[in-house]
């Protein structure tokens, strides 16, 4: 098991925990074969990570960031409101910008 951003969960992976909205609406009970309209929908309700059963033994898992906080985050999305996250470059840099922070002081 392991938990996952939404940028590294692949179609195919098995849900192992139930995936709840930042409101606390569940999406998905945990054993759901994940799909391509997951992900998509995962994007759309601001999901960002996923605990999994990963296939693969070397997906690396990396933590959310617990520290940004929702406001933050939001403006970080905005400034993505235009890319095609479901690209794969364009979802790493959304990923990193919000792992990392960035712009966390402007």
């Amino acid at each position: 098991m392991a938990r996952l951003l939404i940028t590294q969960l692949q179609a195919g992976m098995t849900v192992t925990e139930k995936v709840m909205t930042p409101r606390q609406m569940m999406l998905l009970p945990a054993g759901v074969v994940l799909s391509e309209t997951h992900l998509a929908t995962f994007r759309t309700w601001g999901i960002r990570d996923v605990m999994v059963d990963a296939e693969d033994p070397n997906a690396s898992a990396q933590p959310a960031d617990a520290t940004l906080d929702s406001a933050h985050e939001e403006k970080i999305r905005q400034r993505f409101a235009h890319v095609d996250i479901s690209q794969p470059l364009s979802a790493g840099l959304l990923a990193a910008a919000l792992k990392n922070g960035i712009g966390k002081a402007q």
